[in-house]
Parts: C-alpha cells; sequence; structure tokens
C-alpha cells in the first residue's frame, strides 16, 4: 500500500521536531503550522472515532433491545393458544407461532416459506387463499368461522404491510367450540326459563324493583288478576291496584335490601275486578343489565283457606256431633289380645261396664257376646287386615250387626285405624262406632219406597241419578229417572248412560269432570259442575250436576244428585256479561263522572273522567263519602236528594251542590241519581255529575245583563212619564190663558 500524506506526516514530524534547533529559521513558522494543523486534525480525527464508538455501542443496545423484543414477542405468540401466522404477498408463511405449528402437524422450518397447498388439502387450502384474498382486496380485517376436526374456529385476517410497499395477510384463529357450546346452553336455558315463566302454573311476574313497573307477566297471571298484558307492561303494581296493602310491597323491598329470604309470605291481592284473594307470595332480586329486578310468584291459596275454614267448621260440627250422637270409642292391645271401650261404647249396645264386667275385655268374649254370629267373621277379617297391613295410615269403614243388651239386634258404622312401632308392626288398633241401627232402618224403608221415588223423580225439573265409583274407579249408574232422555234427547239406559255422557260431553270438559269428581271423591264433599253437551242437532247444551257421596261397604262411593238444564240461564248471563260490559265501555268513554255509591253514602266506584274534572285520581275518592266531597253548606239537600233515590228507585233524582276540586277548593256540579241497590251487578246509587260552572257564569251574565236592561228601562220609562206630566202641565197653563192646549195627545195618553 502507498504511503500517504499522512503517513510522511506521522513519520517525518517526530524528525523533524528533534532537529527543530538546526533547520532554518524561515522552516519554523512553516513547520509550527504543519504541527498545528496536523494536531487539529488528529483531535478530529480522534472525535470522530470516539462518536464511531458510541454509535456502535448504542447500535449494539438498540440490537439488543430489538433481539429482546423479539424474542418477548415470540414468547408471547407461542404462549397464545390462539394460530397466529403471517404470510407474504405470495401467501407464504413467514411467521407461525408454536399453536399454528401444532395445528398444522409440522415444525417451524417445515411451516415457514411454504404456502397452504404445501401443507393443507387442496379444498381446505382453497378455501384459505380466497379468505386470504378477500382481505387484501377488501383492504379490512375479515371475520370466519370455519369447523374442523369436531371444533368450531373463529378466524380473523387483515392485511399487514410489509417491507418494500408490499402487503402480507395476519391472521388470529380461536378455538371457539366451549363459548359455542356455552352460547347454546345460554340460550337453551333462556329458552326453557322463558317456557317455565310462560307455563308456570302459578301467577310468575317481573317487576322492576325501584317502581315495581311491570316488565313481563305470564299467562297464569294475567287469567288470576284479569289484566290485559299490554295494560300490565304500560303499568307497576301498586298502578293497577295489585298489592291489596300497598305497604305490603314497601315491606317486602326493604326485606329484601336486608338480604332476608321472601318466600310463601301470605298476602292479599286485589284483581282487576276489585275482589281480593290470598296468595302465597315468592320473590328474589335478579339482575338484568344494569336494571335490579324482582321475580315473584303468587300461589292462589285462596280456595285453600275458605276449604280450611270450612274443614274446620266441619271438625267442629263433627266434634258436635259425635258428642251429641254419643259415639263410642274403643282400642285393641293385639300383644294382650284385650278391647277397651268407653261408656258410649257400651250406651250404643244398650248396656254398661257394670254389666259386663269392666271396661276392658277379651276379643273372644267380645265377639261372641257383642257381635252377630253372622257378622263375627267380617270383624275377624278386618282386624286381621289391619294387623296385615304395612300402611301406617291404614284405615277402615265397615258396618255390622250387634247384639244389644235388651236382646235386640242393631248395626254400627266403624271406623277403625291402626298405630305401628319402629318396626312396622301393628301394635294397637283404634277406632270409632256409632249406632246406625235407625239409618239402617231408614234405609230399609227407603228401599220399600224407591217406586214412589222414581214417580217423583220423573216429574221433577231435570233429572235425578245416582252414580257409584268402585275401588277401581269404574263409573257405574245405579239408578236414574226419565228426565235424562229430555236432557240428551235420546233414549237413555242406566247401563250406558256413562257411555253416553261421555260421546257427547264437550271435549273440552271432559278432563275437567273426571277431575272435578275424583277431587270431591277424595275429599268426600257435595259435587258440583257445569259442562257441555252436544243435543242431536248440532245445538249444544249447558247441564249443571250436584251431587252428595256415600261410602259404601267395600269402598265404592255412591253419588245421589240432580242434574238440570241450564243452557237459558247460561244465555243469560251471557247476555248480562255483555251488557256490563257495555256499561263498563260507556262508563269509562263518558265525559260525565260516573259513580257508584252505596247504602251508606259511601263511593265504591268513580270513573276515569275523575280526574279532568275535579282533579283527584279516582282511586283516591273511592272510599269517600258523601260528606267528604260536598261542600258543607249544599250537605243536607245532597243527602234528602240521595235518601230521595233510595226511597224512591223507579225516577232518577237530581241536585246540583258544590264538589270539592284538588286545586280550585269547589266547583258547582249537578247530579243525578238513581237507585239500582237490588241489582246483583251494581249494589248502589248510581249517579252522574257534570260541571255547571260554565252554565253557572252563563246564567249569572244573563241575570246581570237583564238587570242593566230593567234599570235602564226603569230610567227611559220614568223621563218619558216626566215629559208627558210636563206636557199636561203646559195644556193646563194654556187653558187658564183662554188657549187652546198645545200638547192635546198627552191629554189622551193620560187617559
Amino acid at each position: 500500500m502507498p504511503e500517504t500524506f499522512h503517513d510522511l506526516l506521522v513519520r517525518q514530524l517526530p524528525l523533524l521536531r528533534s532537529n527543530a534547533d538546526h533547520l532554518p529559521d524561515e522552516w519554523r513558522p512553516f513547520l509550527q503550522a504543519v504541527d498545528r494543523a496536523y494536531r487539529d486534525f488528529d483531535a478530529q480525527l480522534r472525535r470522530q472515532e470516539l462518536a464511531q464508538e458510541q454509535t456502535s455501542a448504542e447500535l449494539n443496545q438498540v440490537q439488543a433491545r430489538l433481539n429482546e423484543s423479539e424474542r418477548r414477542h415470540r414468547a408471547f405468540l407461542d404462549a397464545d393458544s390462539d394460530l397466529v401466522f403471517l404470510k407474504d404477498d405470495e401467501f407464504r408463511y413467514v411467521v407461525s407461532n408454536r399453536a399454528n405449528n401444532e395445528f398444522l402437524g409440522k415444525s417451524e422450518a417445515e411451516v415457514l416459506g411454504r404456502t397452504d397447498f404445501d401443507l393443507m388439502p387442496r379444498a381446505v387450502a382453497e378455501r384459505c387463499r380466497a379468505s386470504d384474498q378477500e382481505a387484501l382486496r377488501r383492504d379490512t380485517c375479515v371475520v370466519a368461522e370455519e369447523a374442523a376436526n369436531g371444533k368450531i374456529y373463529q378466524i380473523l385476517k387483515f392485511p399487514v404491510p410489509l417491507a418494500n410497499g408490499r402487503t402480507g395477510v395476519g391472521s388470529y384463529v380461536r378455538d371457539v367450540t366451549a363459548r359455542r357450546q356455552a352460547e347454546e346452553i345460554l340460550r337453551q336455558s333462556e329458552e326453557k326459563f322463558a317456557k317455565v315463566f310462560q307455563t308456570s302454573p302459578y301467577a310468575v311476574l317481573l317487576t322492576r324493583a325501584e317502581d315495581g313497573r311491570f316488565l313481563d307477566a305470564n299467562d297464569a297471571f294475567v287469567a288470576l288478576f284479569g289484566h290485559a298484558k299490554t295494560d300490565l307492561l304500560a303499568d307497576s303494581t301498586l298502578g293497577v291496584g295489585l298489592w291489596a296493602q300497598p305497604e305490603d310491597r314497601a315491606a317486602v323491598v326493604a326485606a329484601l335490601r336486608r338480604r332476608e329470604t321472601i318466600a310463601n309470605r301470605e298476602f292479599r291481592f286485589r284483581a282487576k275486578d276489585g275482589h281480593e284473594l290470598v296468595g302465597l307470595f315468592s320473590t328474589q332480586s335478579i339482575q338484568i343489565g344494569e336494571t335490579t329486578c324482582l321475580l315473584s310468584s303468587i300461589n292462589d291459596i285462596t280456595e285453600r283457606q275458605r276449604a280450611a275454614e270450612r274443614l274446620r267448621e266441619s271438625e267442629a260440627r263433627l266434634s258436635t256431633a259425635l258428642d251429641m250422637a254419643r259415639a263410642g270409642y274403643w282400642e285393641y292391645d293385639v300383644a294382650a289380645d284385650v278391647f277397651t271401650f268407653d261408656d258410649n261404647f257400651y250406651r250404643n249396645y244398650k248396656t254398661s261396664a257394670a254389666q259386663v264386667g269392666g271396661y276392658r275385655m277379651p276379643s273372644a268374649d267380645y265377639s261372641r257376646r257383642l257381635c252377630h254370629p253372622d257378622d263375627a267373621p267380617l270383624v275377624a277379617r278386618e282386624i286381621e287386615a289391619a294387623l296385615a297391613s304395612a300402611d301406617p295410615g291404614y284405615s277402615r269403614q265397615i258396618e255390622h250387626r250387634i247384639l244389644c243388651g235388651d236382646g235386640s239386634v242393631g248395626h254400627v258404622a266403624v271406623r277403625l285405624f291402626v298405630v305401628k312401632d319402629a318396626q312396622g308392626r301393628t301394635v294397637k288398633t283404634y277406632g270409632v262406632n256409632q249406632n246406625v241401627t235407625e239409618r239402617k232402618q231408614a234405609e230399609e224403608k227407603l228401599r220399600a219406597s224407591l217406586e214412589r221415588l222414581q214417580d217423583v223423580a220423573a216429574n221433577v225439573p231435570g233429572a235425578i241419578y245416582q252414580l257409584q265409583i268402585g275401588r277401581t274407579g269404574a263409573l257405574e249408574v245405579p239408578f236414574m229417572s226419565s228426565g235424562c232422555e229430555a236432557l240428551f234427547e235420546r233414549p237413555v239406559a242406566a247401563m250406558d248412560f256413562a257411555g253416553l255422557l261421555f260421546d257427547h260431553m264437550h271435549f273440552g270438559d271432559r278432563a275437567l269432570f273426571e277431575h272435578s269428581l275424583a277431587a270431591a271423591a277424595q275429599k268426600m264433599e257435595r259435587w258440583n259442575l257445569e259442562f257441555r253437551i252436544a243435543a242431536p242437532d248440532g245445538r249444544t247444551k249447558w247441564l249443571r250436576a250436584s251431587a252428595n257421596p256415600r261410602k259404601l261397604a267395600g269402598g265404592a262411593i255412591l253419588w245421589n244428585g240432580v242434574l238440570l238444564d241450564i243452557t237459558r240461564l247460561k244465555q243469560a248471563e251471557e247476555a248480562r256479561r255483555a251488557s256490563e260490559e257495555r256499561l263498563q265501555l260507556l262508563v269509562k268513554n263518558s265525559s260525565d263522572v260516573i259513580a257508584v255509591v252505596d247504602a251508606a253514602g259511601r263511593l265504591k266506584y268513580v270513573s276515569p273522567a275523575e280526574e279532568p274534572f275535579s282533579g283527584f285520581h279516582a282511586e283516591e275518592l273511592v272510599g269517600k263519602t258523601i260528606r267528604d266531597v260536598v261542600h258543607p253548606e249544599d250537605l243536607d239537600a245532597t243527602l234528602r236528594a240521595f235518601q230521595t233515590a233510595i226511597a224512591r228507585p223507579e225516577k232518577s233524582h237530581r241536585v246540583e251542590c258544590r264538589h270539592v276540586h284538588k286545586t280550585q277548593g269547589w266547583i258547582p256540579v249537578e247530579i243525578v241519581g238513581q237507585n239500582f241497590l237490588d241489582e246483583p251487578a251494581v249494589q248502589g246509587v248510581i249517579v252522574s255529575m257534570r260541571d255547571v260552572s260554565e252554565r253557572r257564569q252563563a246564567e249569572e251574565e244573563m241575570s246581570r245583563q237583564l238587570a242593566e236592561l230593567r234599570r235602564w228601562y226603569a230610567v227611559t220609562l220614568g223621563r218619558e212619564n216626566r215629559v208627558a206630566e210636563l206636557k199636561r202641565e203646559v195644556n193646563a197653563l194654556a187653558r187658564r190663558l183662554g188657549e187652546a192646549p198645545p200638547y192635546p195627545r198627552a191629554e189622551e195618553s193620560a187617559s
């Protein structure tokens, strides 16, 4: 390599410096200048080297950070369970994370630089290529779902800028199988909830916790309370008057805020028609979005309570009846084989404990001394059946003949029960005996008079019948009167009555018939049912069945009842209902206020027109009296008119008074009322109220104008009379002067 000028200077300058004292003086300035220039150049060169070294160090740091970033990025990609990859503009893989490599079943080296056609079946590769091209064509993110290997994948593809102005395709592929399954489970759950909500036999409602506004209500709620669903969704529980005592809802909300459980609490509710019912109320707080809601159910137990009350009354009556009838109590100790009796028991047998030797008696003595020989085997079999039964609630009722102390033969009805030990063995039987001798005698007389009864039954309205339900549930008809043929308009025989009944019964009533009869049989209570049948000409007839049950020996139930044709009654009821609906429609749409007042002068109903009339909501005035709404000075006249309306129901009665107004104090009204106390649908005086403020103002203005007219007439008439008087005075003066009167007509008007 040839020597540079710099190298020459580097080599020569030390020599020149060492011989500086021997150089000519003219060289010294040059040498100094060269030396300074070299030193400056050397310093500049050193600075450049230092700058280069610093830049190199910074580049190394940047490269190190870049490498670390790439490692972290790679670790992040490989840690991701999603499939992540990048393709160049020729759709070759340039980035592929571990999840994608495992999905393809290849190593990273086997994937990079390859296309989908190198790695997948052709059909799959073609779909992938089409979605890649769509992402580039649309220049946006493309989302699709595809099933593979029994899983569902969500695929996102999007354009990615590459070097040299090229564009590749990036992609994220996520396994959404679990999410889709969860979504499907949620959808099915929501469908199940909606189905359970709508098909629940209980009244179910969904309300907003804040103000009780209805969000939803099932068909059972609509049917129970009588509100249209559209009306409910536009109102709240308080607005429709659901709570008979509105403070109950506030108590429920407060309890929920205290995290108390509200389940099967008894409250009183009010239906649309105003009748109250008792329900078991359950509710829980749920969150729907940002809204706190209450999901509630109401189990109507009104009839249950009534039935319980009837049962209590029945038990009280039964207890009294047993005391009055002196029903005899007995027990049988299985281990000792001994009966124990009370005084009433012996009284039924016309004997006493003293006569038979005490209150305890071995079973053999009881059978020999007190049971009729022909019925002793029956009693023994019933006792054996009670001992053998595994049912802890075993109960039987039998009747048999007895031997009385006076030598007569009587009849008793026996109701027996069992007592089991811990091993399920019968250790005791007990029960009551009722002397039914008189009843048996009456039954004999009844059987003797059956023909007479049939004659009577044939001439009464409707039909008399007997239904017998055996232990197997089979329905038989032991007796029916000839009136059945008139009801069915067909020849009827007792043996085919049941088949005929079901063949011609309305399809929708058969299940109700069977259910109600079974329920009445289970409770042994009176059976009442209204149902439809088809006449031979296709007409629908309504029948009312009513019957009382009686258990027979062997467990069968005999129903004695009456069957009536109530078709005309149903038609009349339908006409009355339609009339009531028309009346209600008229009331709701009347501009006048329509109200119903009971005999005590208390408002039972106020139409919606009350609010624009007086400023009060209708429900604010319900329960108020006439004294609460009429001006004290008008009260006596109004009450007299009200009493007149009650006393004379044949005509309407009118009165004017001042009615209270929420903001204006009092307004003049005209009230017309008529007595409908005897109408079951009304049971009150119907009054119509009309605001007569404008009429009063018009009347006052007319009176004022009439008074003004009268005043002007008086003034005018007075002036004319004075002029006539002056004319007559002038005439008189003219006569005194011997002249003719200038106003002769004034004399005529005076006459």
